[in-house]
């Protein structure tokens, strides 16, 4: 059986499950903001029907449950083991709004209308029997102000990343058991990446891609490199076909995957005078330049009324921002460390506002308060180049969250049965994975809402003295001083938690 024999990615795919997670750029209210910002209604997400082509165990799709009891979730997955252990999460949930089925989406008949589809990490990897259902599916089943989200492998940028699909497949050739075969590919990177030069291409490259993957899971792997499938795609060859099916393009889902260069003055005008003003040619000619590898491409019915990017829309939206103060307010830096600066005290006072309520959401009228005029206009414009850069965020969802300094903190239901699971990560109340340590998930487990702050801070100490949770601490202080080791965990931890948007308001 060769590496391009299509039952010999089932086969994998059924033996190495792929890692379920939450995709932040997929939440439905992340996607409605994005459309409202291009001239859009779409539905209201509390009240949608979501649709996720491609679930795996629903770890992208059950916490959206989780978190919308008034809508309705439909994910379908061809493994039958993320299947199974999906039944099982939303058991223990209780939820009674999702449903989770086994099946083929070159073969899947769906009568209902969905107003947000969702097929994150499947189109490119997938044969072009499938790819065609899937613009299939959307063309028949998204609703008239519906979006959907379809990514893929993008070129001329993924062309890099084939060197090291073709190293990983010739490689592990002629073995069998995936979990070895990504075993093998990691000890090949890494000889290559430590030995080969890092002043020439090659070298950086395979140095880059190492780092990348070192912490990846192994499914990933496996289905990015050694996977039956992987075809990456010209936007326009991605676009045409989308227009054949009456969909049409309407922006990427990480407005940001791209810039800043694409929002320089010489970039416009270099755009331009290629593109014109098509905007389909805009967007590859951009890939050129920016040699971006991926896009999570939105796509609307063709007749969808629908605009630019208008940042007047932001007044139905609300926003977020995880600002540090730099310079006693005069300048912030975002959670990647990139600077955001501004001479405009308005702009400045919006962005301290958004640091003060991180990781809550706050609407346009909150953060603007009492701007008005022309100064509300250049504030608009100005918090707009902002969520483009990806800077500040903008949700079509209040988002609300606990404090780590309740009376009696609580930690979101879904965060508790995870950490309880023993999975690495838990998903936060924004919908984005949060990496547990021991301690973290043991704090995650006991935060229900009954223990006050001395009440977790005697629990705690008793794990410690139990050897139930280790901490480095206490080797170095002993039992002497578990009390105070124990309530600076504690303290920590909630304040840890808070941020995270893992706390439920009371």
């Amino acid at each position: 059986m060769s590496a391009d024999d299509p039952a010999l990615g089932a086969e994998d795919y059924e033996s190495l499950p792929y890692t379920s997670m939450p995709y932040a750029q997929t939440q439905p209210s992340r996607l409605a903001a994005i459309a409202t910002l291009h001239g859009m209604a779409p539905p209201p997400v509390e009240t949608a029907s979501v649709l996720e082509l491609g679930c795996a165990s629903g770890g992208n799709l059950i916490p959206l449950a989780a978190r919308f009891p008034q809508a309705r979730f439909v994910g379908i997955d061809l493994g039958r083991k993320h299947v199974e252990e999906a039944a099982l999460r939303i058991r223990d949930l209780a939820l009674s709004n999702i449903e989770i089925r086994q099946g083929d989406i070159a073969e899947l008949r769906v009568s209902e209308k969905f107003d947000y589809i969702i097929c994150h990490g499947v189109f490119s990897w997938t044969p072009r029997a499938v790819q065609d259902a899937v613009f299939g599916i959307c063309r028949e089943t998204l609703s008239e102000s519906g979006v959907a989200l379809v990514s893929f492998n993008v070129l001329p940028g993924w062309r890099m990343r084939s060197a090291i699909r073709d190293l990983c497949l010739r490689h592990t050739a002629g073995e069998a058991a995936p979990s070895r075969r990504v075993v093998m590919a990691r000890e090949l990177l890494d000889d290559i990446a430590a030995l080969a030069s890092a002043g020439e291409p090659y070298g950086l490259l395979l140095r880059k891609e190492a780092q990348r993957i070192a912490h990846r899971p192994a499914s990933y792997i496996m289905g990015e490199f050694m996977s039956a499938e992987n075809t990456p795609f010209y936007f326009t060859d991605f676009d045409e076909q989308a227009s054949r099916c009456g969909l049409a393009y309407l922006a990427d889902a990480d407005l940001d995957a791209a810039v800043p260069q694409t929002l320089s003055a010489p970039f416009l005008q270099r755009l331009s005078a290629y593109a014109g003003g098509d905007g389909s040619a805009r967007e590859q000619y951009a890939d050129y330049f920016t040699g971006r590898p991926f896009r999570s491409a939105l796509l609307v019915n063709a007749e969808a009324p629908r605009s630019g990017f208008d940042s007047e829309r932001l007044r139905l939206l609300h926003l977020s921002g995880d600002l540090r103060s730099v310079a006693h307010g005069s300048s912030f830096d975002d959670a990647r460390g990139r600077a955001v600066r501004g001479k405009d005290p308005s702009v400045l006072q919006a962005l301290s506002r958004l640091a003060a309520a991180n990781p809550a959401t706050l609407s346009f009228e909150e953060v603007i308060d009492d701007v008005g005029g022309e100064s509300a206009v250049r504030l608009c414009e100005a918090l707009g180049l902002l969520v483009k850069l990806g800077q500040i965020g903008a949700s079509s969802v209040r988002l609300r969250v606990g404090g780590g300094d309740a009376a009696y903190p609580r930690a979101w239901e879904l965060a508790r049965l995870e950490a309880a699971s023993g999975q690495p990560f838990v998903t936060s109340l924004a919908h984005a994975p949060v990496l547990v340590k021991q301690i973290t998930g043991w704090m995650l487990y006991h935060l229900d809402g009954r223990m006050d702050r001395s009440g977790l801070e005697a629990a705690l100490a008793d794990a410690l003295r139990s050897g139930e949770v280790r901490v480095p601490e206490m080797k170095q202080e002993g039992d002497g001083n578990v009390e105070h080791i124990a309530a600076a965990y504690v303290d920590r931890a909630l304040r840890h938690l808070a941020t995270k948007a893992l706390l439920i308001k009371s």
